[in-house]
């Protein structure tokens, strides 16, 4: 078989594909496309994204802004390759505009070199895949869903009826022995998708049943517009430095390191009228960050260690980034790692 086609769609990513460890081989062939089987979803326009991939909480910065009320409560968190994600979190993918609750009592995770999001509980019996798709159709995922789904070659569910479609939510339900499964493929308007499977013993059926329709009920889509705002602001200030230009009158130069793994490092500096050249440092808190979009409004959400989530607004202009209408110039980070 050949592997599905992949666009890497962030920095971290850009290596070529590298097997799956167990004890996640039983996904890899969902990633697989071969003829009779698995359809024709290797197509470029029906290609699978890795997204990143930036890991980040809410969070809260020590200048200018306050706390945000109106920020949510649930964590959220950037879908990022090796990070597991408990149950509760808000997993967002914000290069495909996709967010969904990952359900209570299991975790997910993408792995390194993988290319669909696993599930497994230590609570729950069963295991489960989520697939973020773009450039899809309701017939290419009704196409898909009406096939056998092998996730190895002795690990085959058969269709027990046909795919059921309800406008832009396509269902289904599997059987093997004593193995069944459950799936739910929802399309968003931009043409991006998700498509949900569990499996497990068949005395489950009913709760995997419940558990597609909750991950399909959490299930938030944006725009391809807010997606593309998205992408281009993590790679603006992905793995960058954010500095304060030194002014007149301004004696505290102050320095943001926002890195590709979702963490941030925030210094801000005291400076001698004796030694100008030789700052100390001040002030230092570290955490982690994300992006967020709001009609025209552009915002960096962070949080520091053990502390809440604050918004400011971001701006840029070619020459200067802009927190909350402060400048600062960009350069990459030397403290990243």
């Amino acid at each position: 078989m050949s592997r599905l086609d992949c666009t890497v769609s962030w920095q971290g990513l850009k290596d070529t594909v590298s097997p799956i460890p167990d004890p996640a081989r039983r996904m890899t062939a969902w990633t697989e496309r071969g003829k009779g089987s698995l359809g024709d979803w290797g197509r470029p326009h029906a290609r699978l994204l890795l997204v990143t991939i930036l890991a980040a909480s809410l969070a809260q910065w020590s200048f200018a802004s306050s706390i945000d009320p109106l920020l949510p409560r649930v964590q959220v968190e950037d879908l990022r390759v090796g990070q597991f994600y408990q149950g509760g979190t808000r997993l967002r993918v914000p290069f495909l505009g996709i967010s969904f609750m990952v359900p209570r009592d299991w975790r997910m995770r993408l792995p390194a070199g993988g290319q669909v999001l696993h599930m497994d509980s230590a609570r729950k019996p069963g295991i489960g895949i989520a697939l973020l798709l773009d450039e899809v159709t309701l017939d290419d995922l009704e196409s898909r869903l009406a096939e056998p789904q092998a996730f190895e070659a002795a690990y085959v569910l058969d269709p027990t009826g046909p795919v059921e479609r309800k406008g832009s939510r396509l269902s289904a339900s599997y059987l093997h022995g004593d193995q069944v499964g459950r799936a739910v493929a929802l399309l968003g308007t931009a043409g991006h998708a998700v498509v949900y499977l569990m499996a497990g013993p068949k005395e489950e059926a009913e709760y995997y049943e419940t558990l597609v329709d909750q991950l399909a009920k959490s299930t938030q889509f944006v725009s391809r517009q807010t997606a593309e705002r998205l992408r281009a602001w993590y790679e603006r200030l992905s793995g960058q430095m954010l500095r304060a230009p030194m002014t007149p009158g301004v004696r505290i130069p102050e320095e943001w390191h926002l890195c590709d793994d979702g963490s941030f490092l925030h210094e801000m500096h005291k400076v001698s009228p004796a030694s100008p050249d030789q700052p100390q440092r001040g002030f230092r808190e570290s955490g982690t960050w994300r992006i967020d979009v709001h009609g025209a409004e552009t915002n960096l959400i962070a949080t520091p260690q053990n502390d809440l989530p604050r918004r400011f607004t971001l701006q840029d202009d070619g020459n200067h980034t802009y927190l909350e209408s402060k400048p600062f110039l960009r350069d990459l980070s030397n403290r990243c790692l």
